[in-house]
């Protein structure tokens, strides 16, 4: 899969367009971008580490995907060794 790479200020632009001033950005002089996650902690767009949390409080999410993996797409046969195998990595 193809990733695309926006620049700081073109993500901040399109945030500005879809979703506007209705949700607070913190850090709003220079905000942290974060382009991925992994367990507890988040990276920005120059690998620097941060802890996921929000007024001491830890969420360890990460980044969240859904998918449904089947083995036949019409009946939707669940593909449950398959499934197990990605929630393993």
């Amino acid at each position: 899969m193809a990733q695309e790479k926006l620049r700081k200020e073109e993500t901040l632009a399109m945030r500005n367009r879809l979703i506007g001033q209705s949700c607070r950005l913190f850090y709003s002089e220079d905000p942290v971008k974060i382009v991925r996650a992994r367990g507890q902690y988040l990276f920005d767009e120059n690998g620097k580490r941060y802890l996921d949390c929000i007024s001491n409080v830890q969420h360890g999410v990460g980044l969240f995907l859904g998918i449904e993996l089947v083995t036949d797409r019409e009946k939707k046969t669940p593909a449950t060794e398959a499934a197990a195998h990605v929630v393993k990595r």
